[in-house]
């Protein structure tokens, strides 16, 4: 998905005059049919479009526009209904306008996070190797048998599995057992 965060003043301005210019054209689509056509659903195209490709803002302006270009077709269209019921039927509109440019705003918001977070899940899964199920190792030497059959250093066998770096040392248990107290004993 393309992301459409980063899209400059001027391009969400022209995306915005564009949609105000496709609602103005169903506006006039819908006075010069009448009554006889409903084109309640078309007024949603560029109040989604506003939304979706210039931000909450935009959207959320463009379903005023939508709303008040409907309000103004009926009222110049002479509908038969009064004045009141005129008002009411274009707040009704508002209201579906905007809870729409809120809806397609955030769900644009939340599939660009999901993106991103997906993105940066690919990219730590990528570096993790990891260990899992049981090693079979031998008792006395620590030698591990890998899924041919073979029997490697347990050093080996952990750098060839997984990112992890093996340096050796002595534990104070074993550098007594083996060289006696580090204190001269």
């Amino acid at each position: 998905m393309k992301d459409v965060t980063h899209l400059s003043i001027e391009q969400k301005g022209l995306i915005l005059l564009l949609c105000t210019i496709l609602s103005l054209t169903i506006d006039w689509v819908d006075w010069a049919t009448g009554e006889k056509f409903e084109l309640f659903a078309f007024y949603f195209i560029p109040v989604v479009a506003a939304a979706w490709y210039a931000g909450r803002r935009a959207g959320i302006l463009l379903a005023f526009v939508s709303a008040a270009a409907w309000f103004q077709s009926d009222f110049l269209s002479q509908s038969a209904y009064s004045m009141p019921i005129g008002a009411w039927d274009t707040m009704m509109r508002l209201t579906a306008f905007v809870a729409l440019a809120l809806a397609m705003s955030r769900i644009r918001d939340d599939l660009l996070h999901e993106a991103d977070l997906n993105e940066k899940l690919t990219a730590a899964m990528a570096e993790i190797k990891q260990l899992s199920g049981i090693l079979p190792m031998c008792t006395f030497c620590r030698k591990i048998r890998d899924a041919d059959n073979h029997w490697i250093s347990l050093e080996r066998y952990i750098s060839d599995h997984s990112d992890a770096q093996i340096s050796h040392g002595m534990c104070p248990v074993c550098y007594r057992k083996h060289y006696g107290d580090p204190n001269g004993t």
